[in-house]
């Protein structure tokens, strides 16, 4: 059986998403789970990677469901041991669970898959030059879209509704202001939005589109898993 390496910027088992690895990999492959918080607890990471001034801010959760916000650049290095762990386990593709940006990571032998490299492209295939929405965890985050979308003829509309302090009415307000704009898809860009969320935000918008970035890549992945 295949092994995938699964890596959350949060704490392992991310079992949000595990749902959507059941569902597309089910009896085909061992998804073996790992995590940047797993081993600490939630005073420990805050001090360990909390944001300074301007550093491109990331969310993510506890197994407890506690949610924390980190540095892209202070997760980097971890991130890094982990495909060296996952490696060392024998997996033959690693996916980091996460639709952040992160520079220089590197595999020795392992496919290594990163959404940032695959979403926006896919996307932007999708919509070609119409305006499309992206639904966020983080408002803070629409000033730092330019590095992952800057490819766009047509800049995307963000809105921010977090899947880890989940607040329903939030996520159809920010649903119905996309819909409002005359977007013409709607992407869900955290790994941390689940099947149920995007089923409300299909309600608000009709037929607009709505694409769920793990079920994408999940999806993406089964094709080299065969």
């Amino acid at each position: 059986m295949n092994k995938l390496g699964v890596i959350t910027i949060g704490e392992a088992p991310r079992k949000d998403v595990q749902p959507v690895f059941d569902k597309y990999l089910a009896n085909k492959t061992e998804v073996i789970q790992v995590g940047v918080l797993d081993g600490l607890k939630k005073q420990e990471a805050e001090i360990a990677f909390k944001p300074e001034g301007n550093e491109y801010t990331m969310v993510s959760r506890f197994v407890s469901g506690d949610s924390v916000k980190m540095s892209r650049n202070k997760i980097t290095s971890v991130i890094q041991s982990k495909i060296e762990l996952l490696e060392d386990q024998g997996c033959t593709q690693i996916l980091l669970l996460c639709t952040g940006v992160f520079n220089g990571l590197r595999t020795k032998h392992s496919v290594l898959i990163e959404p940032e490299k695959i979403i926006p492209l896919t996307v932007t295939g999708l919509v070609g030059e119409k305006r499309f929405g992206i639904i966020g965890p983080l408002k803070k985050q629409s000033n730092l879209l330019l590095e992952k979308w800057s490819h766009c003829k047509t800049p995307p509309v963000f809105v921010s509704a977090s899947p880890y302090v989940f607040n329903e009415k939030e996520l159809r307000t920010a649903a119905r202001s996309l819909r409002e704009q005359d977007v013409r898809l709607i992407l869900l860009d955290c790994m941390g939005y689940t099947e149920e969320m995007k089923k409300m935000v299909k309600e608000e918008v009709g037929r607009i589109p709505v694409v769920l970035s793990n079920a994408l890549v999940v999806k993406l992945i089964t094709e080299l898993l065969e």
